[in-house]
């Protein structure tokens, strides 16, 4: 099984496309890229671990 990561970002409420990852160092550095134009008000943003076959 391969392990991915997913990141989800929900900007003003509304889901903006998943993005996928093979390393967890790859979702957390656009994390923090996409962190830059954040509103902690209105938006969410997370990473999800999951594994496929």
């Amino acid at each position: 099984m391969k392990t991915i990561w997913v990141l989800v970002l929900v900007k003003k409420g509304f889901i903006i496309e998943p993005e996928i990852f093979y390393s967890e160092k790859d979702a957390e550095k656009r994390k923090e890229e996409l962190m830059a134009d954040f509103n902690k008000d209105y938006d969410e943003i997370e990473i999800f671990k999951n594994q496929i076959a």
